[in-house]
């Protein structure tokens, strides 16, 4: 790299680090700019890569980038190596949810729709002792209660070290560190995420857990690297996901409309409501994003939107739950105050879609 090339980049990144001081790429490339000076300071190099470990631990580049910094030094033959500083940012102070463990549970209606049948279960089962054909119908009735009791006594606890999943009040429990994620992919029906680790382990988080966006977030500021951004990508539904809806509302278009024609008129009024609506829903849901360098592009049936990342806000995942307490989680990109954009129902998954924008919008941030 010439001088002048070095002079701008050191100017870049200082106004990168006024801004965001925690902004790891850009003390990445800080470190590696110190190996490259006239003189190199690897004293300073090393003050880099040790802030970049106190607010990513599994950092890999940056882990690599010490070991062979450790190993010149243990060839060349030269002194200790520096001592570790203790920079006043860490872990807990970057990621607020995790100055505590972060708890997630199913919500009270689901507890409410379990225990209930329970207690039911077994006050029959205690009534019919004696009479063993009816006892053993409800001791049945019993033992099938048990799958559902097995979902909602779930319990996720996520902490600065790991994630952990414990179900039927701690009789099962898994763990799995930070650094032993090997992947991530969507749970079984796309409901909530499967997280695998190296040794073949693996946890299924539903996304109908409190705080489940808050998982996903953390997941993301803690592992990165499980979702890797590649200069373009496009995410699009499947022919069900893309068309299903119209097969519904072909037919039922008409029949709707003619119900208003017919008394009484109040039910045919509602439903073709109702239709209008899912019409409005099926046409406006995005079926394809397509990201290209610094833009990101969505198509849905009624429009077609082209953002740069200069034009982006936020991105975030949002969950909203219906009056049965069935929770939807989005991935919404904010343009402005009024305007936002959501995203749901692609095959890889909202986690998977999540941090491929995320990465990518905080890369192209820093450029």
């Amino acid at each position: 790299m010439k001088a002048i090339d070095k002079f701008n980049t050191a100017k870049r990144l200082q106004k990168i680090l006024k801004k965001d001081p925690h902004n790891i790429p850009a003390l990445l490339e800080l470190a590696a700019l110190h190996e490259e000076l006239k003189e190199p300071d690897a004293e300073a190099k090393r003050k880099v890569l040790q802030v970049v470990l106190s607010l990513d631990p599994v950092n890999e580049r940056a882990r690599q980038m010490l070991r062979e910094m450790d190993r010149a030094k243990i060839n060349g033959g030269s002194s200790q190596p520096a001592a570790p500083t203790s920079p006043a940012v860490t872990v807990s102070s970057v990621i607020d949810p995790l100055a505590a463990p972060l708890v997630s549970r199913y919500s009270i209606l689901h507890q409410f729709l379990v225990y209930p049948l329970l207690a039911i279960a077994a006050w029959l089962m205690l009534q019919s002792v004696g009479d063993w054909e009816v006892f053993i119908v409800f001791a049945v009735c019993s033992l099938l209660l048990l799958i559902p009791l097995w979902f909602i006594t779930a319990v996720v606890q996520v902490s600065s070290a790991s994630i952990q999943l414990s179900r039927l009040y701690g009789v099962y429990r898994r763990e799995i560190e930070w650094a032993e994620i090997d992947k991530v992919k969507p749970a079984a029906m796309g409901v909530g995420m499967k997280i695998s680790a190296v040794d073949g382990r693996s946890l299924t988080i539903s996304s109908q857990m409190s705080r489940y966006p808050a998982i996903v977030e953390i997941l993301w500021k803690m592992r990165p690297d499980l979702f890797e951004v590649t200069e373009a990508k496009t995410f699009q539904k499947g022919f069900l996901a893309k068309y299903g809806l119209f097969f519904f509302l072909i037919p039922a278009t008409p029949l709707a409309l003619g119900g208003i024609l017919v008394p009484p008129f109040i039910p045919g009024i509602l439903v073709t409501i109702a239709v209008f609506f899912v019409w409005k829903y099926a046409l406006q849901g995005v079926h394809l994003v397509k990201v290209e360098q610094n833009r990101l592009s969505t198509r849905s049936f009624r429009r077609h939107l082209d953002l740069t990342v200069e034009q982006i806000q936020n991105i975030n995942m949002v969950t909203v739950r219906n009056r049965r307490g069935i929770a939807k989680n989005m991935v919404q990109i904010e343009v402005d105050k009024d305007h936002k954009v959501l995203l749901s129902g692609f095959p890889e998954g909202n986690e998977i879609l999540y941090g491929f924008l995320k990465n990518w919008w905080s890369e192209y941030q820093t450029v």
